[in-house]
């Protein structure tokens, strides 16, 4: 799912592909925002993954 959602933001332009390299102690939330062109709507991105993540794995 999250790669789905990534690839979709990636090739509607709404979001640029990582540039930039992100030191490896940086939290997996910062990461995107970090290491993008458009660090805004990354982390935009990279929430609406976490919430779809969460949902997926609540009924387990």
């Amino acid at each position: 799912m999250s790669l789905a959602i990534s690839f979709i933001a990636i090739t509607t332009h709404f979001i640029q592909p990582i540039v930039f390299v992100a030191p490896d102690s940086l939290p997996n939330l910062l990461l995107p925002t970090v290491a993008s062109t458009t660090p805004i709507r990354s982390l935009v991105i990279t929430v609406i993954i976490l919430i779809g993540s969460v949902l997926i794995y609540r009924p387990f």
